[in-house]
Formats: C-alpha cells, sequence, structure tokens
C-alpha cells in the first residue's frame, strides 16, 4: 500500500512540473498605461504588417522599438540591454496591436507588397472588422452560372476601366528609348493615372458587377457612408501618418454601379495600390512629368547637330516644338553638312531667329562657284543674323554680304582664296564690330584700303596675311578711332608709317604685329606704342630683336602684358639678352610675360655644347639651354673679365632653371612663362591661351 501511495505521489508531482512548464496564454491589454511610458523618454514604437499573409495566420507583422538614439531594436535581450532610467521589462510589448501612441511616437505602417496587401484591422471604431477579406484574396470567383433558358444580363453602360499594368513604373514619366543610336526619350502613357478600380476589386466584385446597373441604389449610398467613415473617421487615430494608411490618396469612383461604389468597402487590395500611388495619380502630378520630359528633351537637344535637330523635329508635335526653340537655333554651325536649297535653309534661320551662323568645313552639294551665288542671293532675306563664319570663298563674297546685310556685327573669313584681295564693297558694313581677313598664303592688295575706312564702328580689325602691307598705303586705319584690338601681319615694310597712326586709336588696346623682319623698323613702332597710353597689350610674333631693343621698350610704360616670339635665325644670344634686359627694366609695370623660345633653338644650343666644351666625356646635366651674351643681366656671378658697354663679344650657355630663377628674383611682381614650342606652332600663339 505504502509503495502503491508513493507511485501516486510522484504521478501527481510529474503533473504539477508539467502544469508549471506549460505556457499560460494571458490576454495583454495593449491599451494600458504602462506601455505607453517609454514614449515620454524619447522611445518610439513601430507596428509593420507582413505584406503577404493567409486569412488565419498569427504572424502577421512585427513590432520594433527605437531608442532616443535612433537604434532600432526588435528582440527583448536588445532592449534590457538598452534599458535606463525607470523603464523595466514590463514596459515593452510585442503583441502586433498598437498601444495608443501618437503618430509622431507609434508608427503603423505596411511591409512593401509585391503581390496581395496585407489583413489589416482598424482599432477604435466599433462594428469594423477589418478593410478587406484576405482569405479571398488571390482567388479566382468563379462567374456565376445562368439558368438554362435565360438570357443574359444587360452590359454596363459604363465603360470598361483600364487595369494597372505590372511592368508600368507609375513614378516614371520618361522613358530612355535603345537601340544603339542616338538616345531618344518618349514620354510613357499614364491613361492609368485616372483609372477608377483596379484588378483586384474587379475580381472580387464580379459577381456584384453581373447586375443591372441602377439597382439598389439606396444600398450603394449606404456603402458609400460607410466607406467614408472606415477611412477617413475622426476616431481612427491609430493608422499613423503613413501616408499607404490614410486616406489621402485614395481615387474615389465616379461612377453609379454597385461595383464602383463597393471596390472601396470591401477591397483594401484596391486601396492599397490607390494610396500607395496615391501621387502619381494627381492630375497636376501628370503634368509636372510632362514638364520635366520636356525639360529633358531640351537639355538633349543641345548635342544635336543641325541635320539631326530637322530629323528630330519631324518625331511628333512635341518634338518639333521642342526642335524648333530659339536656344538651338542661336547658332547654327553648318560643320559636313550640305545644303542644296539655300532659300529654305535662309527662311529656316530667319523662323528660328539665328544670330550667328557658322559656314566653317560646310560641304558643297555643287561646285562653289554656284554655291555662294545662292548663298548671296538669299542670305539677304535674314537681317536677324549679326555673326558669319565664312569657309574658303574670295573676298568679292564678304563685299557683296556686306552690302546685302548691312545689320551684320562680326564677319570672319580666315580662307580667302583669290589673290590679289579686293576691298569692293566693305564701305557698307557700317554696323560692323569686328572683322578678320586671312588667307593660307600671303596675298596681296588691289589698290588701298581706304574702303576700311568707312568702318567707323569697327573694334577689332584682324588682316594678317596681306603681302608687304606696309608697302600700301595704311592711312584709312586711323579713321577707325573706336578699334580696340589690330592684328597686323607680314610687317616686313611697316615702320614710320604704323607709327603716324597709333597714337589716332585713342581706345586701343592691344595690338598684335606678325613677321616683322627685312625692313621692320621696331624702334619706330615702339615709340608710337608708347605714345598710346590705352595700350595694355603687345603681341610681337616672329620679329627681329636686335642690339638696342632694351632701350625703347622702356618707354612702353602702359603696357602691361607682353608676348614675345623672336626670330632666332642669327644672333640668337644677342637677341635673348635684349629681352632680358626689356623685362627687367619694365619690371614695375609688367603683369604677365609669355617668352616663346623654339625647340629648334634648344637643339641647336645642345648640338653647340655637345661639339664646343670639353667635359671629359661626361653627359651633359645642364638640361635644357639657351646662348645668352654676357654680362647675363640679373646674374649675381661676377665677370672677371671687362666687356665693352654695347658689344659683349662672348657667350654664356644659361640652363632654363637658373634663366627662370633670375626672373622670379628680379622680377617677383610679374607673372613669366617660358614656353617651348616648334617654330610652325608660333604663328597660333596667343595671349588668350595664358591669362
Amino acid at each position: 500500500a505504502s509503495g502503491a501511495t508513493g507511485g501516486l505521489d510522484a504521478s501527481k508531482q510529474a503533473a504539477a512540473v508539467a502544469a508549471a512548464k506549460k505556457k499560460v496564454n494571458v490576454p495583454v491589454n495593449t491599451q494600458d498605461a504602462i506601455f505607453k511610458l517609454p514614449f515620454k523618454y524619447g522611445w518610439k514604437r513601430e507596428l509593420v504588417y507582413r505584406a503577404n499573409m493567409e486569412g488565419n495566420s498569427k504572424d502577421k507583422g512585427e513590432v520594433y522599438y527605437i531608442t532616443p538614439q535612433g537604434k532600432k531594436l526588435r528582440t527583448r535581450n536588445d532592449i534590457v540591454a538598452a534599458l535606463h532610467d525607470d523603464l523595466t521589462m514590463d514596459n515593452f510589448t510585442f503583441v502586433k496591436e498598437p498601444v495608443g501612441g501618437n503618430p509622431d511616437e507609434e508608427t503603423i505602417r505596411s511591409a512593401k507588397s509585391y503581390g496581395n496587401p496585407p489583413r489589416r484591422s482598424v482599432a477604435g471604431i466599433p462594428g469594423a472588422t477589418s478593410l478587406d477579406s484576405s482569405a479571398d484574396l488571390g482567388k479566382r470567383v468563379p462567374k456565376p452560372k445562368m439558368p438554362k433558358g435565360a438570357s443574359p444580363p444587360p452590359s454596363s453602360p459604363y465603360p470598361k476601366v483600364g487595369r494597372l499594368s505590372p511592368k508600368s513604373n507609375p513614378s516614371s514619366g520618361v522613358a530612355a528609348g535603345g537601340g544603339g543610336g542616338t538616345g531618344v526619350l518618349t514620354v510613357s502613357s499614364r491613361s492609368n493615372v485616372f483609372s477608377g478600380s483596379t484588378k483586384g476589386n474587379e475580381n472580387i466584385n464580379s459577381q456584384d458587377r453581373a447586375k443591372p446597373v441602377g439597382k439598389n441604389r439606396k444600398s450603394v449610398d449606404e456603402s458609400r457612408k460607410m466607406a467614408s467613415n472606415l477611412i477617413s473617421g475622426t476616431n481612427n487615430k491609430h493608422l499613423g501618418t503613413n501616408d499607404r494608411l490614410s486616406g489621402e490618396g485614395v481615387l474615389h469612383a465616379t461612377g453609379g454601379g454597385i461595383g464602383g461604389a463597393g471596390s472601396h468597402v470591401g477591397s483594401s487590395r484596391n486601396h492599397h495600390i490607390t494610396a500607395s500611388n496615391g501621387s502619381a495619380r494627381d492630375p497636376s502630378n501628370f503634368l509636372s512629368e510632362v514638364s520635366a520630359g520636356y525639360q529633358a528633351l531640351m537639355q538633349i537637344f543641345d548635342y544635336l547637330k543641325v541635320q539631326e535637330l530637322l530629323r528630330a523635329s519631324s518625331v511628333c508635335r512635341m518634338w518639333n516644338h521642342v526642335g524648333n526653340h530659339q536656344r538651338f537655333w542661336r547658332t547654327v554651325r553648318m560643320k559636313n553638312s550640305y545644303v542644296k536649297d539655300w532659300g529654305g535653309m535662309i527662311a529656316k534661320l530667319r523662323k528660328n531667329g539665328t544670330k550667328h551662323l557658322d559656314l566653317r568645313k560646310v560641304l558643297n552639294a555643287g561646285s562653289n562657284d554656284e554655291m555662294w551665288r545662292s548663298f548671296i542671293e538669299h542670305i539677304g532675306q535674314a537681317p536677324e543674323i549679326e555673326t558669319i563664319d565664312l569657309c574658303r570663298c574670295s573676298s568679292t563674297v564678304v563685299g557683296k554680304l556686306l552690302r546685302s546685310n548691312p545689320n551684320l556685327r562680326v564677319v570672319n573669313a580666315l580662307a580667302i582664296k583669290n589673290d590679289p584681295i579686293d576691298f569692293v564693297n566693305f564701305e557698307h558694313g557700317k554696323n560692323l564690330e569686328e572683322l578678320r581677313l586671312k588667307s593660307s598664303a600671303p596675298i596681296s592688295v588691289d589698290g588701298d584700303l581706304h574702303q576700311l575706312g568707312a568702318l567707323r564702328n569697327l573694334k577689332h580689325l584682324s588682316l594678317t596675311s596681306i603681302a608687304k602691307l606696309g608697302a600700301t598705303s595704311i592711312d584709312a586705319l586711323g579713321s577707325l578711332v573706336l578699334l580696340e584690338s589690330l592684328e597686323l601681319g607680314e610687317c616686313t615694310e611697316i615702320g614710320a608709317n604704323l607709327a603716324e597712326i597709333l597714337p589716332k586709336l585713342g581706345f586701343l588696346k592691344r595690338l598684335r604685329l606678325e613677321k616683322g623682319q627685312e625692313n621692320f623698323d621696331m624702334f619706330t613702332v615702339l615709340d608710337g606704342i608708347a605714345k598710346v597710353a590705352t595700350l595694355q597689350q603687345l603681341e610681337l610674333i616672329n620679329c627681329d630683336v636686335k642690339l638696342g631693343f632694351d632701350k625703347h621698350i622702356v618707354s612702353c610704360r602702359n603696357l602691361t602684358k607682353l608676348l614675345l616670339i623672336p626670330t632666332y635665325v642669327s644672333q640668337s644670344a644677342a637677341t635673348n639678352q635684349m629681352i632680358l634686359k626689356g623685362i627687367l627694366k619694365l619690371h614695375a609695370t609688367l603683369q604677365l610675360v609669355v617668352w616663346v623660345i623654339t625647340e629648334e633653338l634648344l637643339r641647336v644650343t645642345e648640338l653647340y655644347i655637345d661639339t664646343n666644351v670639353d667635359d671629359g666625356g661626361v653627359p651633359n646635366k645642364l638640361g635644357e639651354t639657351i646662348p645668352i651674351l654676357k654680362p647675363v643681366p640679373g646674374s649675381d656671378e661676377p665677370s672677371s673679365v671687362t666687356y665693352q658697354t654695347d658689344v659683349p663679344d662672348k657667350v654664356e650657355i644659361v640652363p632654363l632653371t637658373k634663366l627662370e630663377s633670375i626672373l622670379e628674383r628680379r622680377v617677383p611682381n610679374t607673372k613669366v612663362l617660358i614656353l617651348k614650342i616648334p617654330f610652325t606652332n608660333t604663328w597660333k600663339q596667343t595671349m588668350v591661351d595664358h591669362l
């Protein structure tokens, strides 16, 4: 008996232990104030419903707590480690229900869904259990069978509404076109923006839609009223501030059918899609995206050539409107383009308000003379053009152009082909401000330059290819009183004639002289430059710099910028000494000096060192050097030999590094650039490249 009693006690004890281990599910009151205590210390709570879940699923969401420092915690152990102040674990709950915090303290949202939306209940509204029947979502509702002999129900008078395509991107209004060619932007169709129903509610309400429209109007009104209370009720405070749970993005159905009205009540799938894309369904947003597409086209069309603009303009009305915008036609460049109808071309330029026409490297559809004849015949029909760059043509074309278009302000003809050049009709360009004439080879002039004297508004004149310009009468240049920049080439005969004209040009700021050799009187020209107080920039390109240069240039105190490219044919050492002396004497006024040394001089100097200097077989370690007559100006090394004042008789090989150090030490306030370029590139050097 005692054994039986002991066995009974053991079984009772085991049952008690099992009962103790069994988890007791005690209902939690999520509205208890104890769960709101963390909000007072800066904690936040986030309730996230799962996107896809079955109707009876217990795991319907996740609960996260966010610390005052912004760290998101999702387990009890994480919360225990972060507890502070008077908080305990009893103040936190992971029940998938709201605890009653305000929108700033508690966020309720649903996870991103690519299928069926989650099932959500609305707290605080009596009689409202859920916004959808998730058990029926995704299931195909069979069409009700009609009895034999029965007539089919009448079709709805309302048109079928387009469905949201799963491949469409409601947030993108512009799509890039592929194909391997030039990228073309197309504005995507946004007809689904104004859609009143979606695929979800179409399946759910298919049975209701089979009923005749206009029946049970009272039930329709009640359904609408119920939907309004569910979505925008004043007691719906637990939905948070998330747009996908608020009723702001709901697109109300405009139809009077039962299916259209019931779609907002019985289908949260429609509510989910509409709310998540609420901003995309706004008509004003559609217009803004069309505007963004228009602006994108404007940016892309900036890269199109003329012929590409014409092709793009024929795509559609929108592209035609963009392609004919004046910003694309303000400057028209015809490089690598054919023009078969100059009349149509000029009419297009006039219509689009072209200001600058660039004909350089244009392709000839026929003979060159015929092209220019047709061009001159029609160019007068575009009086708005102000700037023209001509390709290879004769000076006669330039004269006729100035006569037909007297409003031209800039004419550049840098490939004159006729010899001699003719200035007939040039007097018609009275509004001309810039004129550049150049040829690939020196050309002569027929007569003098008296026609240029009529160009009283001229501010920039460039004549760099007229052979023996100094032997021609250039007195007409003195009438150009507004001239600010003057470029003259082939200055072999220039001297006193230019020196007399320069003081008359009271606005002259820049003077460029090319090929001042043979009979070029450098010293007389420098004396004339010193009398022009406004002249600040002097460019001497391939000009002879002789002994005495430093004594005359020292009087040009008005110069602040100097570009020197001397000819290194003979007496290179004396030339370098004169230039160095001149720079040192103008150290108080010069701001920028560009001294160009040709690569040919560097090679000759290197050959001289290898031939004449006995270095015992040691390689030359001086680097690049140039010859300078002794004594080297600015050098601190004393000389042991007494030289004559004006005629030094010995040469010193000076490395370029030493020359740069002398200039840095003697002219610290002047920016000095020593360039090494081949002789063939000296004609292309300008001061603008180094400003």
